[in-house]
């Protein structure tokens, strides 16, 4: 899969460059295509992914954790959502669009966080006890 997603890459951007020097407004639907392929890739893979985060929810909601990896599984997630629209941003040279997302990311991973934080303090609270 990894190297599916290079040739991808590579051929995205030697597409780019060609069609840069021939019509420049075509070069930015050649990289979102690239992108879009990349991405198809790569959502193809994940499903053995999803299947394992399955499991280990259905083993945490056994003693009382499946809240905390939730929260863990979803924070994830938009780590790597952010990080791709950001880039996403930057390659079509809007970096300061791209810093707002990464801020929209942070700030939503610490909102979703709080809970987990809650959590442990709550734990260790109770070990000290």
């Amino acid at each position: 899969m990894f190297i599916k997603v290079i040739l991808l890459a590579f051929a995205g951007v030697i597409a780019s460059l060609a069609l840069k020097q021939i019509k420049p407004e075509l070069a930015i639907f050649s990289a979102m295509g690239a992108g879009i392929l990349i991405l198809f890739a790569v959502l193809g893979e994940i499903s053995g992914v999803v299947a394992t985060f399955m499991t280990l929810t259905k083993q945490a909601e056994s003693f009382g954790g499946g809240d905390i990896l939730t929260s863990i599984v979803k924070i994830i997630g938009i780590g790597y959502v952010t990080e791709y629209s950001a880039s996403v941003c930057d390659d079509f040279g809007s970096s300061s669009l791209a810093k707002k997302v990464q801020l929209g990311g942070k700030v939503s991973i610490f909102l979703i966080s709080l809970p987990v934080v809650f959590s442990v303090i709550e734990s260790v609270a109770k070990l000290s006890a």
